[in-house]
């Protein structure tokens, strides 16, 4: 498994930090299972005006369109 970040150094959020963490932890845990011990986990961030985008992809197969 890999990770790969892009988040830019001077990022700052006002938000519930405790709430943001199990969010991105759960995200990040979901991906990991779904990638195995070959995928790739990536972490990006960006600021567009006055929000902060945060995309977390992996490599796995995804969830079945039926489900």
């Amino acid at each position: 498994m890999r990770i790969s970040s892009s988040i830019p150094e001077n990022l700052a959020l006002a938000c519930d930090a405790s709430a943001l963490h199990e969010i991105l932890l759960n995200l990040v845990r979901n991906a990991r299972q779904a990638i195995g011990e070959e995928g790739v986990i990536s972490i990006k961030s960006a600021v567009e005006g006055e929000e902060t985008l945060i995309c977390i992809r992996d490599t796995g197969t995804g969830i079945r369109p039926e489900l």
